[in-house]
């Protein structure tokens, strides 16, 4: 295996559900486990049905059935995590330092940050209550730590054409 380390990022693995009382997962495919190739490297997260990044980013899917160890589960060039369920998660960057690790001479990456979205299988209604249950563990090779997650909802897909943060 590779030895990385990102530098001045926060690199996070995560899964995600809503559900109401009333009704099952809304959210399709929140473990990643429907894909429609194999995980390869950066940026597999796109091969995931259902699932896309917000801005121009390269969100990663990591998989028990990767083809190498980069990219594996439960350890890879990030760490070691187990998925909460099934064989897969990705993995983000919340933030990344301006001047640090390997993006420090391209100024483009600069203030990078990842976002995923997710599709749901019917609309929320409104004035009815949701609970949103995802997990999200620190990557070990990373060098920070956020002091909060959110979710945000919309009507229509985020298509964002930079990298920096929404």
């Amino acid at each position: 295996m590779k030895n990385y380390k990102i530098i001045g990022a926060i690199a996070l693995f995560v899964s995600c559900s809503v559900m109401s009382a009333q009704t099952p997962n809304l959210v399709m495919n929140g473990s990643f486990e429907k894909t429609s190739r194999h995980v390869h490297g950066y940026g597999d997260a796109r091969f995931a049905d259902s699932v896309s990044s917000s801005n121009n980013t390269t969100v990663d899917l990591y998989s028990a059935d990767a083809c190498g160890n980069d990219f594996d589960v439960p350890s890879n060039y990030m760490g070691t995590q187990g998925s909460k369920e099934g064989n897969n998660y990705i993995g983000l960057i919340a933030y990344m330092a301006d001047d640090a690790g390997i993006f420090k001479t391209k100024p483009g990456y600069r203030k990078y940050s990842e976002y995923v979205q997710m599709t749901l299988a019917e609309p929320m209604i409104a004035g009815k209550s949701y609970v949103i249950p995802f997990s999200a563990s620190l990557a070990e090779k990373s060098a920070y730590a956020v002091s909060g997650l959110g979710v945000y909802f919309t009507k229509s897909k985020m298509d964002v054409n930079h990298n920096a943060f929404l």
